[in-house]
C-alpha cells in the first residue's frame, strides 16, 4: 500500500527541540545553536563591523575634540588623549578589517573576541574617568549609552557581556564614591540610573537574542513544512503518473493498451483529416495461439506474447504507434503512410516474426502472424470504420491459411 509522506508537525516534540536557555536565550540543543550561528554569521559579522566603526569613531572623536580644544594642553590631557585612542582604535580596526572580509568569510563570528574589545573600551573609558574625575558627572550619560549600545547594537552573548558590564558598573560607582563632589542624594540617583540602565540593557539583550532565535525557528519550521509539502506533492504527482501509466500500459508486454490506442487514433485521424496526409492502420494476431496455450501452458503463452511484442517494437518505425488491444491481438497506427507503404511494413513484420523462434525450457516454438492492413479514408469515414475494415482483413487472412497480410 502506498501512502503520502506525513506533513503534520508534532508540537510537543518541536517545543522540546527549540527550547531556549532561561538566562542566555540560546538554544538548549547545541547542534541547533551551532546551525543558527552558522546561518546568520554573515549578518552578525556585518552588524559587528558597523557597530565597531560607528561606535568607535563616536567614542574617539568627541573625546579628542574635548581633550585637544579645551585649551588645557598639559601632559595629563595628552596622556588621556592617548588612552582614548589606544582603547578605541582596536575596535575601529577590528570593525574595518571584518567589514572588508565579511563578503567572503566562512568562519563563524567570534563573540569572545568581540566582548574582549568591548571590555577594552570600557576599561579605557573608566581609566579616563579615574584620571579626570571632574568630568565624571557629565560622563554618566555617556557611560549608560555605552552599556545600552553594547547590549543592543552589537551581536553579543548575554552570558559574556552581562558580567563585563556589571563589573564596569561597579567600577564606575567605586570611582564615583572615591571622587565625591556630590551630595549623597545625587549619588544615590546616579547609582540608581546606572543600575536600571544595566538591568534594562541585559533584559533587552536577552529579549533580542530570543527574538532572533524565534525568527530562526519560524523560518526553519516553514522551510521544513514546505519541504514536506513539496515531497508530498511530488509523491502525489508520481502516483498520478503511475496510475496514468497503468491505465494506458499493458502489464504483460509493457506496450500501450487498447484504451490508449483508440484515444491516439482518434487524435491522429483528426490530424490526418485536417492536413490531408495519409494514415494507415494494421491489426495483427498470433496464429494458433490457443493451441500454444493448450499444449504448452499459459506461462509459455505469455513468453510468446512478450517475444512478439519485442519483435514488433524492434520492427516498427519510430513514427508508428504500437499497442496490444486483445489477448494475442496487436495494432499498429502508421501516420504519414499510404496503403502501399503500410503493406510493405506489414510484410516485413510478418517475415521477421516467422524467422524468430521462441525457446522455452523444454520446447522451441515457431510463431506466425496474420495481418489486416487498411488506409483510412479520412474524408468519408470515421475512425471506427477504418479499424473494422482492418479487422476484417485480419479475419480474411485467418480464413485464407494464416501467415498472410491482407490489404483492404
Amino acid at each position: 500500500m502506498i501512502s503520502l509522506p506525513v506533513i503534520h508537525r508534532d508540537v510537543d516534540e518541536e517545543e522540546r527541540r527549540f527550547e531556549l536557555k532561561p538566562l542566555s536565550g540560546q538554544f538548549v540543543d547545541a547542534v541547533l545553536e551551532h546551525e543558527f550561528e552558522e546561518k546568520g554569521h554573515h549578518d552578525t559579522q556585518l552588524r559587528a563591523s558597523r557597530t565597531a566603526l560607528v561606535g568607535g569613531l563616536l567614542l574617539m572623536i568627541p573625546g579628542l575634540c574635548i581633550d585637544l580644544w579645551s585649551g588645557n594642553w598639559t601632559s595629563h590631557a595628552f596622556v588621556i588623549a592617548l588612552v582614548r585612542i589606544a582603547t578605541t582604535a582596536p575596535l575601529v580596526a577590528y570593525g574595518w578589517s571584518t567589514r572588508s572580509r565579511s563578503r567572503g568569510m566562512d568562519e563563524s563570528f567570534d563573540h569572545a573576541r568581540w566582548v574582549l574589545l568591548e571590555g577594552i573600551v570600557l576599561a579605557g573609558f573608566l581609566l579616563i574617568l579615574a584620571m579626570r574625575p571632574s568630568t565624571l558627572h557629565a560622563e554618566t550619560a555617556t557611560f549608560c549609552l555605552i552599556i545600552v549600545a553594547f547590549h543592543l547594537m552589537a551581536p553579543n552573548r548575554v552570558v559574556l557581556l552581562a558580567p563585563l558590564t556589571a563589573a564596569s558598573c561597579i567600577c564606575f560607582e567605586l570611582i564615583r564614591m572615591k571622587s565625591g563632589g556630590l551630595i549623597h542624594v545625587d549619588q544615590a540617583l546616579e547609582l540608581l540610573t546606572v543600575t536600571v540602565t544595566f538591568a534594562c540593557a541585559v533584559y533587552f539583550n536577552r529579549q533580542l537574542e530570543q527574538i532572533r532565535r524565534e525568527e530562526f525557528v519560524t523560518l526553519t519550521i516553514v522551510t521544513e513544512y514546505s519541504d514536506r509539502l513539496q515531497k508530498a506533492f511530488q509523491r502525489a504527482q508520481d502516483l498520478e503518473n503511475e496510475l496514468r501509466n497503468q491505465a494506458h500500459l499493458d502489464p504483460l508486454t509493457a506496450l500501450n493498451n487498447r484504451r490508449w490506442l483508440f484515444t491516439e487514433f482518434d487524435r491522429e485521424f483528426a490530424r490526418a483529416r485536417r492536413t490531408r496526409r495519409p494514415l494507415s492502420v494494421m491489426i495483427l494476431d498470433a496464429d494458433h495461439f490457443k493451441q500454444i496455450n493448450d499444449t504448452y501452458g499459459h506461462g509459455c503463452g505469455d513468453e510468446v506474447l512478450c517475444m512478439l511484442a519485442r519483435v514488433l517494437s524492434q520492427t516498427v518505425r519510430n513514427t508508428d504507434a504500437l499497442a496490444r488491444i486483445g489477448g494475442e491481438e496487436f495494432a499498429v497506427m502508421m501516420p504519414e503512410t499510404d496503403a502501399t507503404a503500410a503493406r510493405e511494413l506489414a510484410e516485413r513484420i510478418r517475415a521477421q516474426v516467422a524467422s524468430t523462434k521462441v525457446f522455452t525450457m523444454d520446447h522451441t516454438i515457431q510463431l506466425t502472424i496474420s495481418c489486416g492492413v487498411t488506409e483510412c479514408h479520412v474524408d468519408t469515414e470515421q475512425p471506427g470504420d477504418a479499424l473494422k475494415r482492418a479487422d476484417k482483413g485480419l479475419y480474411e487472412a485467418k480464413h485464407r491459411g494464416r501467415d498472410l497480410v491482407i490489404t483492404r
